[in-house]
């Protein structure tokens, strides 16, 4: 047989045989497949992705890698491929069909099924980021805590009247479980007008799990709890605010709110499964960590919810705020206008957000990564129920976290210089803003 191939590979090459070798030779970057649109090429994934597999081949998924729930092949098939640069061009005209069993015949299409996936290669640490990782492990071995180093000055996140440290770690059941009905959730969503507007379609929360209902529940019962509240502030702020006579003024009005923002971070914090067991230096660690992201990701359903004019909000954190940062942010907040999703879908990446366990000063990883499963499989529950045509809602909205978790970063670092300088008036506010 081998001398059988040899003879015929010894034979002159037609120009069918040429064309065959040529596509199987060509290579296509990684850059040219995630800067196309997405409806450019749509390749055919697993069927029925179920619950806890992985997103991109539908195996067992061993975790939340660059931005999506993905098993160990296809992480690292992605991180090769990222830093490769490209990949073999599909000989099918990405047409494959890929499972647990194909997944290796095709680089092109299993690349984009990363994409669709939601896989970001922005995710991927740089050689530098990845020597500076493998210091501080060696540094800070896992089980230690790895905060920057004592200091005897106490905090005002623990000092101030926010009481992040009244409940000690084991104790996470949300502050109403004792007055909401878990077992009639669909019944309480569909009689109270106020909760019904919360969802894009209400009258089928019913088929959810019983484990999801409860954790819509929780997190309703906190919305009830703070929205009259919460709207209040928001109209004072504003009002405040824009009723100053100088930009110096306005600005200082502002900042007359800041510590109110805060504590309602942390309010939400304590709200949500999980973040009360952890410490107190975690917790801390946890409020410094999303308080942005959190920020960023909730004031999209914020100005809804409260009936303020949108514009408004844009003069107010126009004050605050460069432009760049500003265009940035509005950028993110079309993105988030295209998905239409609805107001409990925001909440749930809220939770997930906060409960990102990749940030620093953070000993207890396992506890917050157990913790946001919980939610991130709530919210991939939700999204079969509410957008049932739109398959990819769920990759498209762990794709939105991890945006939110880069504009994060940009967010602390966007402030105007003359704005600055004035933070050292709140106490809270200077405490949580990164030090330059």
């Amino acid at each position: 047989m081998l001398a059988e191939g040899l003879k015929v590979g010894a034979g002159p090459v037609t120009h069918s045989s040429q064309s065959t070798l040529c596509t199987m030779s060509k290579r296509v970057t990684v850059t040219a497949i995630f800067e196309e649109e997405e409806e450019s090429v749509v390749v055919t994934g697993p069927p029925d992705v179920e619950s806890g597999n992985c997103l991109v081949c539908g195996e067992k998924a061993s975790g939340f890698h660059y931005g999506v729930f993905s098993c160990e092949g296809c992480k690292g098939f992605f991180r090769r491929s990222v830093h490769k640069g490209s990949v073999k061009v599909c000989k099918f005209g990405n047409k494959c069909c890929l499972d647990p069993s194909t997944r290796r015949s095709c680089a092109e299409c299993r690349l984009r099924l990363c994409k669709a996936a939601g896989m970001r290669p922005d995710c991927l640490l740089s050689d530098a980021q990845r020597r500076s990782k493998s210091l501080w492990r060696q540094h800070y071995p896992a089980g230690k805590s790895s905060n920057a180093g004592p200091s005897s000055a106490p905090s005002p996140l623990i000092n101030e009247n926010v009481d992040i440290s009244s409940s000690a770690p084991g104790t996470s059941a949300p502050p109403w479980s004792d007055d909401v009905c878990y077992s009639s959730t669909a019944q309480w969503i569909l009689g109270d007008p106020e909760v019904a507007r919360m969802f894009a379609k209400p009258e089928l929360v019913q088929f959810l799990a019983p484990n999801h209902q409860q954790i819509i529940s929780e997190i309703l019962g906190y919305w009830k709890k703070s929205a009259s509240e919460e709207r209040s502030h928001i109209e004072e702020l504003c009002k405040d605010t824009l009723a100053g006579k100088t930009m110096e003024e306005k600005q200082l009005n502002t900042l007359k709110h800041g510590d109110v923002c805060i504590q309602r971070c942390i309010a939400f914090c304590k709200a949500i499964r999980g973040f009360k067991d952890l410490s107190i230096d975690d917790q801390i660690a946890v409020v410094k960590g999303s308080m942005f992201e959190y920020s960023m990701m909730r004031w999209t359903v914020s100005c809804q919810e409260c009936d303020i004019d949108h514009e408004v909000t844009y003069r107010v954190a126009n004050l605050v705020y460069t432009q760049d940062f500003m265009d940035t942010y509005m950028k993110w907040v079309e993105g988030m206008a295209k998905l239409n999703v609805d107001p409990i879908t925001v909440h749930l990446l809220c939770c997930a957000v906060v409960l990102s366990p990749d940030r620093p000063h953070i000993a207890d990883t396992a506890t917050l990564e157990k913790a946001q499963e919980q939610y991130t499989d709530c919210l991939q529950a939700y999204c079969k129920v509410a957008y049932p045509n739109e398959p990819m809602m769920f990759p498209n909205l762990l794709g939105k976290l991890t945006e939110v978790r880069s504009a994060g970063q940009a967010f602390e670092n966007g402030l105007r210089p003359d704005y600055e300088t004035m933070l050292k008036v709140q106490p809270l506010v200077s405490e949580v803003w990164p030090k330059k």
